[in-house]
């Protein structure tokens, strides 16, 4: 039982910096262009 909840702590955890990551991505692509274009 250990090893199961110690997979859905270690599944969380990676899913949550992928949520962020992605997060990150769409709050940084219109700074991005702002920069390159101007």
């Amino acid at each position: 039982m250990a090893s199961l909840k110690s997979l859905a702590k270690d599944t969380a955890i990676y899913g949550l910096s992928s949520i962020i990551g992605r997060f990150l991505n769409y709050l940084l692509v219109p700074l991005y262009t702002a920069k390159i274009s101007a």
